[in-house]
């Protein structure tokens, strides 16, 4: 039963909205990825900039109240988002405790609940403050062996739509779990943006979506009543994000199955009637692994209000030339799902499907090129577990309507040449292995147009290659890479001619994601782009209830050159309370896996467990990079200079000739006023063991060329107080240690130059790499902030 909580969770009191001034242009987020076509670009973003990004002091602003445990069993669980955040400019509010005009995050959580966030100051309402929650009912729970993170509930997992043009003050679309029978039930609500309530029209309890509802009225178009089941919902994964047609008469509401025991099933609501208009079973089966519409994105829809969606495996040999099954397809449908209109199916799908390596799991980007300048200026593009990019002509999709065919070859995607197959972008290009841990991409590709070229920017991980040439479960670089579409000069089933295709254009070889979200790009029109990515930072398999569960980190990336400009700090330590940051701590809270941020007016909206929002500070801090820097190292090296190093190493281990320390001085002069100071540092291990990173101070009365071991200045004995920071992982990441009170004392006294040396203590002989000045990109900082 729907629960209307009409006050904020943290007053009672009744306050008014005065709008704080925004830039004019709205930024709405009312959907995944921002729009229909799925393109994941905010072009009207003119506050951040790589330059502030990079200098500015970007850094987290503030934090939502945590989001409402449930009790389930006598067992209390925490929220997690697996949703993205969505974002409205303007939204009247109207509750007991608020009203006023609002800029306002709508957030979704696995428990079932829904929250309107207050974005920015407005009047004495402060950032992050709750303006209305609605609770949707009780959720169920899926045990440990779904690979569902869990157990945990599973209430709320894919992103809800808003509609702000045909309702007015605005409705948002959800789908979520109710524990009203055996198994539980998914249900489709409609809520009024105002206030929570249900909209008029709509049953209180939500539009239920159960095998009885989708096997009557020859509802399901792939061939009708009982065909097909639909399984219980703790069989069913609702992760696709929901879309909507662009008069909001049609709501898009995938679904995929748990453990290979469910079809997938594409559904569509009458929003106006609040009744199921049509569905497609993906296969024609029960209780087995059939064509899963589980990718995050969920549909995509063109101007001609075509719809798109990519499927999983479907079971092998039994379905692999079988009627009405569509396993590892891209389908094309009219609006109101009536009929199958268009499929492709690459050509080594049942390689696909022996290894359960989805194509399902990357959803659809529509992207439209410049007619003038090709042959098929309608595409679209989507991605897979395998690590592998699709580009197909979307007005004539190449597949038949009835059934996929083992003699499938040539591949009849759009291809940079005869002989070629589609773009392998995470390594290795193989079949042999590639779900679970050893799938490569889980996301959806976002599209960037800088007036000149269209770019995909596409997330995921490569894998190192075994000896069979398949991949192995080891994690390395790339996970973020862009893509140029070209317009013309490709083949179309073996045929040259102005047809468009992928060109892998650039990556960054040193960025690590664990199970990362779909990028979204923000740009100010076409300059000034950025790639922002979320990484849970754990492996698909693991736990994310468990007291050691690493937290996720949040990047952003220059989207000219796709260097590192900006993370979230990521100390392993784990959080103590729910009200203070300790240092060390990591800035962001376990969320959900694959989720993605959303970017408004300089801000950037993370859903973890509650919302966390990140952007610059009200006074930029002076960035001020090391007047010098070096390393030492004992032994045979004693003597040795490592002045023009652009990687310094930090190691302590019991054998001569191994350790090593690093030093940084700065010059102070020209600072006068100090809040803050904090030494900024991009650094990896050169094995990925966790490990202790301390910093102690030293005269700065050292010269960068002459250093050795032998004369180094020496350090005092204890670090400064922050304590270690536990440094962790292959890639280059940010890390910051908090060095305000002993800058503020060196200046109170008069110092002009300050040095800082970087030791580990204790760290059983892992090598830290830390980037230098000489480096170039990512040089040390010392953030200074009036």
């Amino acid at each position: 039963m729907l629960s209307w909580i009409r006050h904020s969770l943290f007053t009672t009191l009744l306050s008014v909205g005065v709008l704080q001034s925004l830039p004019v242009q709205a930024q709405d987020t009312l959907m995944f990825h921002g729009n229909r076509q799925r393109h994941g670009w905010n072009n009207a973003e003119t506050i951040l900039t790589p330059a502030l990004v990079r200098n500015g002091g970007f850094s987290r602003l503030w934090d939502s109240p945590r989001f409402n445990s449930i009790t389930i069993g006598g067992t209390s669980y925490a929220p997690h988002l697996y949703a993205t955040p969505l974002y409205a400019d303007n939204v009247f509010i109207s509750t007991s405790s608020f009203t006023g005009t609002f800029n306002v995050v709508f957030a979704a959580t696995n428990n079932g609940d829904i929250y309107a966030v207050n974005a920015f100051a407005n009047g004495n309402v402060k950032p992050g403050t709750v303006l209305w929650r609605t609770n949707l009912g009780t959720p169920v729970i899926v045990p440990t062996s779904s690979l569902l993170e869990g157990p945990i509930p599973m209430g709320i997992l894919s992103t809800p739509v808003i509609d702000r043009t045909n309702y007015s003050p605005g409705r948002l679309y959800v789908a979520s779990v109710v524990d009203n029978r055996a198994g539980g039930e998914w249900r489709v609500f409609a809520l009024n943006l105002s206030n929570g309530a249900t909209v008029s029209g709509w049953p209180t309890t939500g539009v239920p979506i159960n095998n009885s509802a989708l096997n009557t009225n020859n509802i399901n178009k792939n061939g009708g009543n009982g065909k097909a089941t639909f399984e219980a919902a703790t069989l069913m994964s609702q992760r696709g994000a929901l879309n909507i047609s662009s008069l909001g008469s049609k709501l898009y509401v995938p679904f995929g199955g748990y453990n290979d025991t469910a079809a997938g099933w594409l559904v569509v609501i009458d929003t106006a009637k609040a009744t199921i208009l049509s569905a497609f079973s993906a296969g024609q089966s029960s209780k087995e692994v059939n064509g899963g519409m589980w990718g995050a994105g969920g549909v995509s829809i063109d101007s001609d209000k075509n719809v798109y969606v990519t499927t999983g495996n479907s079971s092998h040999p039994i379905y692999d030339t079988a009627v009405n099954t569509w396993g590892e397809s891209l389908l094309k449908f009219d609006s109101p799902l009536s009929m199958l209109t268009g499929t492709y199916t690459p050509a080594d799908y049942i390689a696909l499907e022996i290894g359960d390596i989805d194509i399902g799991g990357s959803s659809p980007v529509v992207i439209d090129l410049n007619p003038a300048t090709t042959d098929a200026p309608k595409l679209v593009a989507f991605g897979g577990k395998q690590g592998t990019i699709y580009l197909l002509n979307r007005a004539s999709l190449p597949g038949s309507l009835t059934n996929r065919s083992a003699t499938n070859f040539p591949e009849k995607s759009l291809l940079a040449s005869s002989t070629t197959h589609p773009l392998n972008v995470f390594s290795p290009d193989s079949s042999l292995r590639g779900n679970a841990e050893y799938a490569k991409m889980r996301s959806t590709p976002a599209y960037f147009n800088n007036g000149t070229t269209y770019y995909l920017y596409v997330s995921g991980v490569s894998k190192t290659t075994d000896s069979d040439g398949g991949a192995t479960t080891k994690s390395v670089p790339p996970s973020i890479v862009r893509l140029r579409i070209s317009p013309s000069g490709g083949y179309n089933n073996g045929v040259s001619g102005r047809w468009p295709y992928l060109i892998n254009d650039l990556s960054n070889d040193n960025l690590l994601f664990l199970s990362p979200g779909a990028p979204v790009v923000t740009s100010n029109g076409s300059n000034n782009p950025l790639v922002w990515v979320l990484a849970a930072n754990v492996r698909r398999s693991d736990s994310l209830v468990s007291p050691t569960t690493p937290h996720p980190i949040l990047y952003a990336i220059d989207g000219n050159d796709l260097s590192l400009l900006w993370n979230s700090a990521n100390s392993w330590n784990v959080w103590s309370d729910q009200t203070t940051w300790n240092r060390n701590e990591a800035q962001l809270q376990v969320g959900g896996k694959y989720s993605t941020p959303t970017v408004a007016h300089g801000t950037v909206f993370v859903g973890t467990d509650r919302i966390q929002a990140f952007g610059l500070p009200a006074t930029n801090p002076t960035v001020l990079t090391p007047t010098a820097d070096t390393y030492v190292r004992d032994g045979t090296y004693a003597n040795t200079n490592f002045g023009t190093a652009s990687t310094l190493e930090v190691k302590t281990t019991s054998n001569i000739g191994l350790n090593r320390n690093a030093y940084f001085a700065f010059s102070l002069n020209g600072v006068s006023s100090i809040s803050r100071a904090t030494l900024r540092l991009c650094v990896n291990t050169n094995d990925g063991t966790r490990v202790p990173l301390d910093v102690f101070t030293s005269t700065p009365l050292w010269s960068q060329n002459t250093m050795t071991w032998n004369n180094q200045p020496g350090f005092v004995t204890s670090p400064l107080n922050p304590t270690s920071i536990l440094v962790n992982g292959t890639q280059y990441i940010w890390y910051e240690f908090d060095v305000t009170n002993y800058v503020q004392m060196q200046r109170s006294v008069g110092a002009t130059a300050i040095s800082f040396v970087l030791h580990s203590q204790n760290n059983a002989g892992t090598n830290i790499n830390i980037k230098s000045r000489e480096a170039s990109v990512n040089q040390p900082q010392l953030a200074i902030n009036p």
